[in-house]
């Protein structure tokens, strides 16, 4: 780009950007927000804040990589765009930090990010999220637990960004088979808890004893919260819903047929 090229202009050309509708770089334009921003923008100066492009164009337009939904929104108004145009190409990895920064992203807006890359991991791991929700309800933190375990069960390593849904370098670790049995175990719990089934929390757990207690039993888990709900609880903690699996698992049971669990797994 020329040095000496002004950073900021405005402009009705809206044909000058690439349709954010349709761009696979950044989060998808959420129709509520466009709808909220429309009825708010002021009819005189727009938004405050300038919609950010790259300085290098792609096939000869501008790529938004921050400003969509206002971007949408003014155009479908007829205003003008304010735009300024960046120092430096931000690259996908770079719009996640930049927004993430300065608006939160949700975790599915990054994995979807991600997967529009073609992140073999990020593909899977929505596939499998989009697969789980036809049946319940559940947060992609929860459905990464289940495609990858827990870091505790040794199969990855913290300190490789393996771990990391924002990082780019998530990796799904179990075998599909794997996830989809984990995955039905945790959610007949559902018949006493919803939201205890689908938590990070408990699905952690039941990861972790399926991997590393042999004698522990879904089943009998299972059948303890239906007769027993008021022991089925949402902890705050890993440990804490350790003690409840391990109280619930054993009430009322004889000496003989009690099976503790480890509560420092």
């Amino acid at each position: 780009m020329n040095t000496t090229q002004s950073r900021f202009f405005e402009t009705t050309d809206y044909n000058q950007f690439q349709n954010p509708e349709l761009k696979d770089l950044n989060r998808d334009v959420i129709e509520t927000n466009v709808k909220n921003l429309t009825s708010e923008v002021d009819p005189d100066f727009g938004f405050y804040s300038d919609i950010q492009v790259n300085p290098t164009k792609s096939k000869g337009k501008w790529v938004i990589v921050d400003g969509q939904n206002r971007f949408v929104a003014l155009k479908r108004l007829g205003m003008k765009i304010p735009v300024i145009i960046g120092r430096v190409d931000v690259p996908p990895r770079g719009i996640i930090k930049m927004n993430t920064i300065r608006k939160s992203w949700s975790a599915l807006d990054i994995v979807t990010m991600y997967a529009k890359q073609n992140i073999k991991d990020y593909v899977r791991l929505l596939k499998m999220h989009d697969e789980f929700n036809e049946k319940i309800k559940i947060s992609i933190n929860t459905v990464a637990i289940f495609c990858q375990g827990s870091l505790s069960v040794g199969k990855v390593k913290s300190n490789t960004g393996a771990a990391d849904l924002k990082g780019g370098q998530w990796k799904f670790v179990l075998a599909e088979s794997i996830v989809r049995k984990v995955f039905s175990k945790c959610v007949k719990f559902a018949e006493v808890d919803q939201a205890i089934a689908v938590s990070t929390r408990f699905v952690n757990c039941v990861h972790l004893l399926m991997h590393n207690d042999p004698k522990f039993s879904t089943t009998r888990l299972l059948n303890q919260a239906k007769t027993h709900p008021h022991l089925f609880l949402n902890e705050k903690t890993k440990v804490d819903t350790l003690r409840m699996i391990d109280n619930l698992y054993n009430y009322k049971k004889k000496e003989s047929n009690r099976h503790h669990i480890n509560i420092n797994l």
